[in-house]
């Protein structure tokens, strides 16, 4: 279970002291049944034009392929029955493939890191585990769905980008957008602003504090950092519940990374 996706990072909850999960609601509406792409030669091309004009008002592709690192600052609030729950997080990301966040709680440091095919998280003894293979192929499958890596392959020819009709994200049209994997399915269909061409949501099938169901992700409050644009407020939900909303504070493109950040604590 993780805390910070919404703005494309993660931080482990699974031992951050909030109870066990069967303290949580876990009447949720089924998910929604899942609807066939239409993968033909103009919805892909609908689908990559929908996401050329996504980079174009997320500060353009030279600007986009240009980040090599974003760090951030800000407090994921956990809806509990209890009432919200902050955690103050700190993320520093380098493209591609190294990750670190750090999550505090109740005074306990908890960390999370990939760093290419290896990785280390908090355990529940307060020491580090090492990460196995599947859980670091999960990073890989986050990683790919992170909105600046997307854009960035607007162009990319192995991209597979299918239009999957259209939608209303808190009273805003969107235009739904399916991302293949290699496999052919869909990994992630992002939503974008029929308007301003912003990401305004992710919808995929991943893990939460109730287990493995339909996440969703609403972007918003757009600010720009650097050159692009980046939405300093996510609210995730599973199944239509609702999971978490994380606020960014500060957000730094290309900013100084400490060295050994993504080192085995």
């Amino acid at each position: 279970v993780v805390i910070g996706k919404g703005s494309d990072f993660e931080t482990p909850l699974d031992q951050l002291g909030l109870g066990p999960v069967d303290t949580l609601d876990i009447t949720i509406p089924a998910g929604a049944p899942k609807q066939e792409l239409a993968i033909t030669p103009e919805n892909l091309a609908k689908g990559k034009e929908l996401l050329a004009k996504a980079a174009t008002t997320h500060g353009g592709l030279k600007a986009i392929k240009a980040v090599k690192t974003v760090s951030a600052k800000g407090v994921s609030s956990i809806s509990t029955p209890g009432g919200d729950f902050p955690i103050p997080v700190e993320m520093v990301y380098q493209f591609p493939d190294k990750i670190r966040t750090q999550a505090d709680v109740m005074g306990q440091k908890v960390i999370d890191i990939r760093n290419g095919d290896v990785g280390w998280k908090t355990d529940r003894t307060g020491g580090f585990a090492e990460k196995s293979a599947d859980e670091i192929k999960e990073d890989a499958t986050e990683t790919a769905r992170n909105t600046l890596i997307l854009l960035s392959r607007v162009e990319d020819s192995t991209l597979k980008a299918v239009y999957a009709g259209e939608g209303e994200i808190d009273g805003i049209k969107v235009s739904k957008v399916a991302i293949l994997g290699e496999n052919g399915e869909a990994f992630v269909t992002v939503g974008i602003d029929a308007l301003s061409g912003q990401v305004r949501s992710k919808e995929y099938w991943g893990k939460g504090m109730m287990g493995e169901g339909n996440l969703m992700e609403v972007y918003s409050d757009y600010k720009k950092s650097g050159a692009v644009m980046m939405p300093m407020t996510t609210t995730q939900s599973m199944d239509g519940q609702k999971m978490m909303v994380i606020g960014l504070t500060e957000v730094t493109i290309n900013g100084v990374v400490p060295p050994g950040s993504f080192d085995k604590p």
